[in-house]
C-alpha cells in the first residue's frame, strides 16, 4: 500500500468534485491495473461584510442620530473581504429592519435596492433614492461560487428628513401637584439646514386626554429665532421656558366643569318704564285730550320704577343665597404633552415629533 500526493493541482473553486485515481499496474510484481474514486467538497469561504455610516454626515451631538436631508447625495459603502484571499463577486442588497429595502423602478413596481460594485471588494449605494423616514439598514451579500452569502456584521441607522428642528427638554419630564405651576427648558436645534431668522411658533397641542383639562402651557419666548449652522458658522440652539399651569378655567370639558353662570332675571318693570316713557311722549303731544299733569306724573313714576328695577336686576338680590364661586381642579394622573414648532404664516409643523411626560398629583 502506498499513497501519492499531487502538488500540482490547479486552484479549485468551491463546490463538489469526483476524483478518480487510475493505477496502470506493474508487471514484475504482478500487480494489475486498478482504479478508485472519491468525492470531496470545497466549501465557500465565509466573508466579512461591513456597512459604513452615511458619507459626509456626522451624528447629532445631542442624541447621536444621523440625520440626512431627503434627496441628498450621501452614500453608504459595503465591503466584502475574506481571510482566505480571493476577490468576492456577486450582488449586494439591503434589509430595512426585517423588510427588504425597496427602490423605485424606471417603470412598474418597486424593486429591491442593490449596491453598485466599485473596486477592492467595495459596493456603494446612493441614499438619494430614499423617501423620508427612519431607516435601520443591513447589507446582504448574496454570495458567489467561492464566498458564502451573509449579512453585514453591523447595521446602520439614520433618519431621512426634510429641513426641520429637534426639540429636547431639561428636565426631560416634570411632576407637579394640581394647582402648582411647573416649568422645563426647551432647546430647539436646527436640523439639515433649517432656519427661521424671524422666529417660529412654539405651541402645545391641546388634545385631551393626553393634555390635562383645566390647564394651559405658556412659553417665555413663544417665537424664538432659529439659525442654521453652515461651514464656518456656528449657531447656538434657541431656548424657551415652558410653564404648565393647572386648576384654571381653560380647556374645559363640559362633563367635568363645575362652572355655572347665573342668568339675570328678566326685569318686567323695565318694560313698564319704557311704556311709561311712551305715554309721556303721547301725553305731551295730546295735551288737549288727557290731563297733562296727571299723565306726566304717572308716566314719570313708571319710568323711574322701570329704570331702577332694570339696574338692580343685575345684582344677586333675587337669589336666596349667594351662588358658590366656580372651582376648577385638574385631574391627577400621567399625561403626555405634544410640543411642536410651526411656521408663523402657514402653520406647517417644522419639528420632529416630541412629547413631554407630565405627572400631576392630587392636591392634599
Amino acid at each position: 500500500a502506498c499513497s501519492i500526493t499531487f502538488s500540482n493541482l490547479p486552484p479549485l473553486d468551491g463546490g463538489s468534485y469526483l476524483v478518480t485515481a487510475n493505477y496502470q499496474g506493474y508487471i514484475p510484481n504482478l500487480m494489475g491495473k486498478s482504479s478508485g474514486s472519491n468525492t470531496f467538497t470545497i466549501n465557500a469561504a465565509t466573508p466579512v461584510i461591513t456597512l459604513s455610516e452615511p458619507s459626509g454626515i456626522t451624528p447629532n451631538a445631542t442624541n447621536g442620530v444621523y440625520y440626512l436631508l431627503t434627496g441628498s447625495d450621501s452614500t453608504v459603502t459595503v465591503n466584502v473581504s475574506s481571510t482566505v484571499g480571493g476577490a468576492p463577486t456577486g450582488t449586494v442588497t439591503f434589509m430595512n429592519g426585517s423588510q427588504p429595502l425597496m427602490c423605485p423602478a424606471a417603470s412598474g413596481p418597486a424593486v429591491p435596492c442593490t449596491a453598485t460594485y466599485t473596486s477592492n471588494q467595495n459596493w456603494t449605494f446612493s441614499l438619494s433614492v430614499l423617501t423620508a423616514g427612519a431607516y435601520n439598514l443591513t447589507a446582504i451579500y448574496n454570495g458567489d461560487q467561492n464566498f458564502a452569502a451573509g449579512p453585514s456584521t453591523t447595521a446602520t441607522a439614520f433618519q431621512d428628513i426634510a429641513q426641520s428642528v429637534l426639540i429636547t427638554a431639561n428636565p426631560a419630564s416634570v411632576t407637579t401637584t394640581a394647582g402648582t405651576p411647573v416649568s422645563t427648558t426647551l432647546t430647539i436645534q436646527s436640523l439639515v439646514g433649517f432656519a427661521a431668522p424671524s422666529g417660529a411658533n412654539v405651541t402645545c397641542l391641546v388634545n385631551p386626554p393626553n393634555f390635562p383639562y383645566d390647564s394651559e402651557c405658556t412659553f417665555s419666548n413663544p417665537q424664538p429665532a432659529i439659525c442654521a449652522p453652515s461651514p464656518g458658522v456656528t449657531c447656538t440652539p434657541a431656548q424657551t421656558v415652558l410653564t404648565l399651569s393647572t386648576n384654571i378655567p381653560v380647556n374645559l370639558a363640559s362633563s367635568k366643569s363645575g362652572a355655572r353662570r347665573a342668568q339675570p332675571p328678566t326685569p318686567p318693570l323695565a318694560l313698564a318704564g319704557l311704556f311709561g316713557l311712551g305715554l309721556l311722549g303721547l301725553a305731551l303731544r295730546r295735551r288737549a285730550i288727557f290731563n297733562r299733569y296727571l299723565l306726566n306724573l304717572v308716566c314719570l313714576v313708571l319710568f323711574f320704577a322701570g329704570t331702577m328695577m332694570g339696574i338692580t336686576s343685575c345684582t344677586n338680590s333675587s337669589y336666596t343665597k349667594t351662588p358658590p364661586i366656580p372651582h376648577y381642579t385638574t385631574a391627577a394622573g400621567p399625561y403626555s404633552i405634544t410640543i411642536q414648532v410651526s411656521d408663523t404664516s402657514t402653520g406647517v409643523v417644522e419639528s420632529l415629533p416630541f412629547t413631554l411626560p407630565v405627572t400631576i398629583n392630587a392636591a392634599q
